[in-house]
């Protein structure tokens, strides 16, 4: 009885173990996932920005206006990554300040706060909330909304 004990332990135990090393691989390929678009953004590669993307995403974007209203902004993606493409004199450059993920199957939710600079210079910070589908063993971008804000930033 003893022995079946131990056997049954160090099976869970091995069964626990190699199912935090595939997540830890699994976040990883969130995680480069996630920094292959704001690594296209920055360089204007339509083709890496829209790789990240499954092709039914969303993108959404919500703010306060100027009356302290909530405003709740629906963008194309096809339109985020054709605008990528035409401003060629601007530089995006979002950085992200951390990212936490998490996984449950072939579904993944990631939070990354972070700061957008428009030509080197500070434009607005907020958070990123990532939810992403694996499909075909590849992880892909299917709903993206942020929030946008000037004030209660990090750093700027």
């Amino acid at each position: 009885m003893k022995n079946k004990f131990i056997i049954s332990f160090l099976f869970l135990f091995f069964l626990v173990v190699a199912s935090h090393g595939q997540n830890k691989v699994e976040k990883e390929a969130i995680e480069s996932l996630i920094y292959r678009l704001f690594d296209g953004m920055t360089a204007r590669d339509t083709a890496k920005v829209r790789s990240v993307f499954h092709p039914q995403a969303k993108l959404l974007s919500t703010r306060f206006n100027e009356d302290g209203k909530p405003v709740l902004t629906d963008i194309k993606v096809d339109k985020f990554i054709s605008t990528l493409g035409e401003n060629q004199e601007h530089l995006f450059d979002e950085r992200l300040t951390s990212i936490t993920i998490f996984i449950d199957d072939n579904l993944a939710m990631a939070w990354t706060p972070y700061q957008f600079f428009l030509d080197h210079q500070f434009s607005h910070c907020g958070v990123n909330a990532f939810q992403l589908v694996k499909i075909d063993s590849a992880w892909k971008i299917i709903h993206l909304i942020d929030t946008r804000r000037k004030d209660d930033c990090l750093e700027n």
